[in-house]
């Protein structure tokens, strides 16, 4: 007599119908757990150092469920999986994912709810209106578009000096006693705005050297003769012109370099470029512009999925990373929210006074304020900086550099400068976490070698100042006058050691 089979083929059975139903819900639960995790360490982050573009991982989402589908079908044709274990399978791997969510959501509300918020700039509005101290806005420097292009340059012919604090001050900081006796630095500022609109009174066609940057080489907040680029002319003994301008992102600042060039054919002549990148500007979405023709299509031209559900879903895979609790954990993200306001910190409240700028102390600097843009910048990892959507305008700005320094015959120097949240984060209690690598830093001055630019990276270079005296202004994140006089005597230094320095006429 045959003997009888114990194991009826799965595909002829009664129950496989609610088999290949457990199978699905077992896929799906194993999947979209797998997705969470895919998601949290993958998406716009690295692997072996390398960025992971999205197509890839999508396509690896899309092919990792037939995959999981047909393993686990597998198994249960091969009696390897039983129809309990496919249900064990749905209902852990759906349990653990909605445990993890709610953990997220609960881990975001509590910090919603707990985080302490800077005073609104409408409320300090109305303070101001009875403050006889000058505000940043009020002193600085008009600037206009001279073309279609997105950089500005200050009105030209324009001289002033005021009595002042620095860019943090507004009206509400009198408040607090703490800031006003500790914190608070009333000094004169001089501007001198010449034909050019540039901060100069050295006549451009005199002029080899040319310092190009933002407002830490403008010298915000900072007198006249005190700022580096100043003071670099007299440890060099050579005319060196200030092209610096608040506020401008690096592309920016090459497009005004370029129209610099173009309307001053007869009295600029450049032997050497002193490009100083401050570490913060290309950590902040949006510093990084767009090229213009870009701008005008954006601003003109809706996408095409805009305002439609697909917009919407294109936020989820960002918003699960942003608030999972592993992702926060893995970057310390909770110490910054998006708004830039630090969650569950004091150091918002001093003397009962709410700050829009949190107040540190350090035993041995005493107190300062810091930008909370700067903190969050530091708090990064390496990721932000190699998947930056902007990261490529970068590069092509340096490309562009070096392409126009061929053209006119002149060198180029990067001179790379830390924020102060870089340099003093291990010098005050209770400060927010910074990474211990610069990523940024370090990116970009391996972007500039490859380049074949000379590289002045101030971070390790003044680090050891740093560690013994205030560089900064403790009411202003730019260099203050003894952190001027320091970063030229480096910048001379630097390029006496590198004999690179070379404004003689061919």
């Amino acid at each position: 007599m045959a003997q009888q089979n114990t194991h009826p083929d799965p595909v002829h059975s009664q129950d496989f119908a609610v088999a290949l139903k457990w199978t699905w819900l077992a896929t799906s639960g194993m999947w979209l757990l797998g997705l969470y995790f895919l998601l949290v360490f993958f998406y716009a982050g690295t692997l072996f150092g390398t960025p992971v573009q999205f197509r890839y991982l999508a396509l690896t989402i899309v092919a990792s469920f037939g995959g999981l589908f047909g393993f686990v079908h597998l198994g249960y044709r091969q009696h390897w999986i039983s129809v309990g274990w496919l249900k064990a399978l749905a209902a852990a791997s759906i349990t653990i994912l909605l445990i993890i969510i709610a953990v997220d959501v609960g881990y975001s509300s509590y910090l919603n709810a707990t985080t302490v918020r800077p005073i609104s700039w409408e409320e300090t509005a109305r303070l101001a209106e009875r403050d006889r101290y000058f505000l940043d806005s009020e002193h600085f420097p008009s600037r206009y578009r001279p073309t279609e292009e997105s950089f500005l340059i200050n009105k030209p012919n324009m001289t002033m000096t005021v009595n002042t604090y620095g860019g943090f001050y507004y009206s509400g900081l009198q408040q607090s006693p703490t800031v006003v006796d500790s914190v608070l630095e009333l000094r004169g500022i001089s501007y001198a705005i010449d034909e050019h609109g540039f901060r100069e009174t050295t006549p451009m066609d005199q002029a080899h050297i040319f310092a190009l940057g933002d407002s830490y080489t403008f010298g915000v907040d900072t007198d006249q003769s005190k700022v580096w680029v100043e003071q670099l002319e007299q440890e060099l003994g050579e005319p060196t012109y200030n092209l610096g301008i608040s506020g401008s992102s690096p592309q920016e600042q090459l497009a005004l370099l370029k129209y610099t060039l173009e309307t001053n054919p007869d009295t600029m002549e450049i032997r050497h470029l002193i490009w100083m990148i401050f570490e913060n500007n290309a950590l902040n979405d949006g510093l990084l512009n767009p090229q213009p023709e870009q701008v005008r299509q954006r601003d003109s031209t809706p996408g095409r999925f805009d305002g439609t559900i697909v917009q919407t879903l294109n936020a989820v895979p960002f918003m699960i990373k942003n608030q999972s609790v592993i992702n926060r954990w893995l970057t310390r993200n909770d110490t910054v929210d998006a708004a830039g306001a630090l969650d569950n910190s004091p150091a918002y409240i001093v003397d009962g006074v709410r700050l829009l700028y949190p107040l540190y102390h350090s035993a041995k600097f005493g107190y300062r304020l810091f930008d909370p843009s700067y903190i969050a910048g530091g708090a990064k990892p390496e990721s932000y900086v190699l998947t930056h959507p902007d990261l490529p305008n970068l590069h092509q700005s340096f490309e562009e550099l070096a392409s126009l320094g061929e053209t006119h015959g002149f060198k180029v120097t990067i001179v790379i400068t830390p924020t102060p949240p870089r340099l003093y984060a291990p010098y005050y209690e209770d400060f927010p976490y910074i990474t211990e690598e610069p990523y940024f830093i370090n990116y970009l001055a391996q972007l500039s070698t490859d380049q074949g630019f000379d590289v002045i990276n101030l971070y390790p270079l003044l680090q050891p100042y740093a560690s013994e005296e205030l560089l900064f202004w403790r009411d202003d994140s730019h260099f203050d006058n003894r952190g001027n006089e320091i970063v030229a005597e480096l910048i001379a230094t630097q390029l006496s050691k590198r004999v690179v320095l070379d404004t003689s006429a061919d």
